[in-house]
Formats: structure tokens, C-alpha cells, sequence
């Protein structure tokens, strides 16, 4: 959305920022999508099957308000309407998301230390952690009433694949706008900007 200016400003003079921004994107995406295929003992036995179950309550429990008839087999980490059945994988059970929104809370505490209150700012973990698991739980849930009752290929061609990130995004966004602009994570009181 910015003005091309701004890009062409971002390119010729902020290119070391540019390029370290780069290497943190790809990093966050390259540590996530390790810590979501771990096979070893920790994650596989305990904090897969922690997250992918609660998260299988999570869904089984919104879906009921929706259809009467579900499909909840927790043994097998399979939930849906007869019509529309997942599995939540390790990718569905928010361990991607609680891992980004970690790393992502970490680059961003060590960039704006000087503007953030400590020990209080730590509290975003929790809320990010929180949140992320909500809209992981939410777009699941989602994603299983798209599927049965309009679309299998939209739930799964489009929806799927896009919710997550997006959601995300607003996450990440939600946590700087409230550090910011909240006294009791910021250090500096920053003026509400009204637009006449």
C-alpha cells in the first residue's frame, strides 16, 4: 500500500535493512517449519499431542453449535461433519504459529527495547501465544463449515492455505499497535493521530 517512493527510498537507501529483514523472514520461516516437523521425543509425544488435542476440543466444541451431527474421533485426531472430515496434523495443532508469533515477539523486543517497558512487555508472549491458538482454533473450525456446507475445494484450495498466515499478520500487527500505543507496555506516550 506504500507509494512507490517509498519502495524506491527502501531499495536505494535502506538496502543493509533490507537485506537483514530478508534474512529474519527467512529464518523465522526456515526455524518454524523445523520446530513443526520435529520428530523427536519432546515434540512428537508431548507438545504435538498437548496442542493437537486441545485444539481438537477447541473445534469439536464450536462445531457443535453449527451442525448437529460431527465426526470426533480424538484417538485419531480426526474431527468434521460426515461430509467434510480432517485430521489435525502438527501443522493444524498451532505449533507454527506459537513458534512464528515467538520469534517474531523475540526480533521485535530486542529491536524496540528502548521503547518498551520491561518486565511488563513480556506479557505479549502469553497474549501472542494465546491469540495465535484462538485463530488457529477458529480457522479450523472455519475452514470445516466452508467445507461442508459450500465448498470442499475453496476450504481446502484457498482457505487453508491463506487463513493462517493472514491471520498471522493481523496478530503481529494487534501486538506493536498495543505496545505501542498502550503506557503500560511503552516507555514513550505516543499521540493518537486524528484524521479530520
Amino acid at each position: 500500500l506504500a507509494p512507490s517512493s517509498f519502495w524506491l527510498y527502501l531499495g536505494k537507501k535502506k538496502r543493509t535493512e533490507l537485506l537483514f529483514g530478508i534474512l529474519l523472514g527467512f529464518t523465522a520461516w526456515m526455524v518454524t517449519g523445523m520446530l513443526a516437523r520435529y520428530e523427536g521425543p519432546l515434540a512428537q509425544n508431548e507438545l504435538w499431542l498437548i496442542l493437537s488435542g486441545l485444539t481438537l476440543g477447541v473445534v469439536y466444541y464450536l462445531l457443535s453449535f453449527v451442525y448437529s451431527r460431527l465426526i470426533y474421533q480424538p484417538e485419531l485426531f480426526v474431527i468434521g461433519t460426515p461430509s467434510f472430515p480432517v485430521e489435525i496434523t502438527s501443522g493444524c495443532s498451532g505449533i507454527e504459529g506459537v513458534s512464528l508469533i515467538v520469534l517474531f515477539l523475540t526480533i521485535y523486543l530486542c529491536l524496540f527495547r528502548k521503547d518498551l517497558r520491561f518486565p511488563q512487555i513480556l506479557w505479549l508472549f502469553p497474549l501472542g501465544i494465546l491469540a495465535v491458538w484462538i485463530a488457529n482454533a477458529l480457522r479450523i473450525t472455519l475452514l470445516i463449515v466452508i467445507g461442508s456446507s459450500f465448498s470442499p475445494d475453496v476450504a481446502m484450495q484457498g482457505f487453508h492455505a491463506q487463513a493462517g498466515w493472514i491471520a498471522f499478520i493481523l496478530i503481529a500487527l494487534a501486538a506493536i499497535t498495543l505496545s505501542h500505543r498502550m503506557s503500560f507496555f511503552s516507555v514513550k506516550n505516543y499521540e493518537r493521530v486524528t484524521i479530520p
